[in-house]
């Protein structure tokens, strides 16, 4: 297949002189369009009113936590041997090495200074709406409480065991609800530390891959007991770690073959309003499409939920043209974090475009956010104090997204939002010509309150700004708010 689209790649550049980063890019945005074609409705009205919750929220946090937190490395991917995985350890550094350090993280996972509370105040006042949270990855260690294995945060040789904190998945998900935000339940698929998704003996091997390390229609009562397990474990967030608005699950293996839809009505028997969030899934159990790191061109007409991190990605100097650079949704050391302007302004691009934005934050080793993205996030909280209500619950408006301005609407259309995104520096204009098909009857700025003079034709919209106003200096986006017949 890689060959196959190689060629194909090679072919466009060779009669359209287009290069690999812009294929790259076109494959990604047709992959999305795809997921989109295949998009289903859920069935019951229970679920349609929670999708439509769902869009409502617009962003969410994303957490990322695990042992791998501790080394700074990427999540869990270090125990699959391929060469992409290794690139945050010393070159030559082989396989077993890696997975040698790896056995004994969790005798050093002791995240004394986590305060979920203060987790949950944080995002609440910087706009986020629901915690997405990795209750396991891939490498099948529990961050929570659970029965079916002792490779969890309380197990018998995690120092963190006793402490007030230590059933992390229970105190994050109560403090986020006592803000009143959504959890969605990230479960990964795989389990690369159990011995019926790999095989004993297998993780030491050189050549493990992120699938089963069998067959599972050759070894079928194997896989039934893969199964089970993680059904178990399923039942056991369901059942007794609060209300789950949605269970997020990720990859790893074949969620069809695994039995995901199946489980999710099972559980649904539970907590009857869940989404599912197959990734994957191809309009199966699949409520709401995921693409990952990788953002729409243009609005989408179904349920999306774009998720990337707020770290910003490290690159190596040797890296071939159109090559991505390297990104990690868990801890890395000395990096840096986007700004608040550059979060604002994602944020409005994905809700322009009718999507939602889960937003990565992985927690440092001692269990604090990292204080770098604490300082934009401040920031950030002080821009949502004005301008949140023209962001939650809202729906799009076209033209959706187009040059500087991005658009929202009221959910009963009688108001329409523009926001205009500044450049750094940028300087407030005396009048802004705003694309609108509409016809306006009032325009208020959203910063002031102020009524703004405009005119208006066929298709365009002239908004004049109080003599106060214009010339100073734009922060991170301002919003006109055009009330319509």
């Amino acid at each position: 297949m890689k060959e196959n689209k190689s060629t194909q790649a090679n072919d466009i550049i060779n009669k359209k002189g287009l290069d690999a980063q812009e294929i790259e890019e076109a494959e990604r945005q047709a992959e999305i369009r795809r997921q989109a074609s295949n998009y289903t409705y859920p069935k019951t009205q229970e679920l349609r009113d929670k999708v439509e919750w769902f869009r409502d929220q617009k962003f969410g946090l994303m957490v990322h936590w695990g042992l791998y937190n501790i080394l700074g490395i990427k999540e869990s991917w270090p125990l699959v041997d391929r060469p992409w995985t290794k690139w945050q350890f010393k070159p030559g550094t082989t396989n077993r090495e890696v997975k040698e350090m790896y056995a004994q993280l969790h005798k050093g996972f002791l995240p004394l200074r986590f305060d979920p509370d203060e987790w949950a105040d944080l995002a609440y006042d910087a706009g986020f709406r629901y915690l997405c949270f990795t209750t396991k990855h891939h490498d099948g260690f529990c961050l929570w409480d659970t029965k079916t294995t002792d490779y969890k945060v309380t197990g018998s040789e995690v120092p963190y065991r006793d402490n007030k904190n230590a059933d992390i998945t229970k105190v994050l998900f109560d403090s986020f609800r006592k803000k009143g935000m959504g959890i969605s339940l990230y479960f990964s698929r795989g389990d690369f530390s159990c011995p019926y998704y790999w095989e004993e003996g297998y993780a030491m091997q050189d050549g493990a891959e992120r699938v089963p390390s069998y067959d599972p229609d050759q070894k079928p009562e194997k896989w039934r007991k893969f199964q089970e397990f993680v059904f178990a474990q399923l039942k056991e967030l369901v059942t007794d770690y609060g209300k789950i608005d949605a269970l997020w699950y990720d990859g790893g293996c074949d969620g069809l073959k695994l039995g995901v839809p199946e489980m999710t009505e099972e559980l649904r028997k539970i907590q009857p309003d869940m989404l599912g969030v197959l990734r994957g899934g191809v309009g199966v159990c699949e409520d709401i499409i995921t693409p990952e790191l990788v953002f729409p061109d243009s609005y989408i007409d179904v349920p999306w939920e774009v998720c990337t991190v707020m770290s910003k990605p490290e690159t190596e100097c040797a890296l071939p043209k159109g090559a991505l650079p390297h990104t990690s949704f868990g801890y890395t050391f000395d990096i840096d974090y986007m700004t608040a302007k550059e979060v604002a302004h994602m944020l409005l691009d994905v809700v322009a475009k009718g999507g939602n934005l889960a937003l990565n934050i992985a927690p440092q080793p001692d269990g604090r956010l990292p204080g770098r993205a604490v300082e934009e996030l401040w920031v950030l909280s002080d821009w949502m104090k004005i301008f949140a209500p023209a962001i939650h619950s809202t729906r799009e408006a076209a033209p959706y997204r187009t040059g500087k301005f991005a658009y929202t609407r009221s959910k009963d259309s009688k108001k329409i939002n523009v926001f205009y995104l500044y450049d750094d520096n940028e300087t407030r204009a005396e009048e802004y010509k705003i694309p609108f098909k509409f016809s306006a009857t009032k325009i208020t700025d959203m910063r002031t309150k102020a009524e703004l003079k405009f005119e208006q034709n066929i298709d365009k919209l002239k908004v004049h700004l109080p003599k106060e106003l214009a010339g100073t200096v734009g922060d991170i986006a301002d919003c006109f708010v055009i009330e319509v017949e």
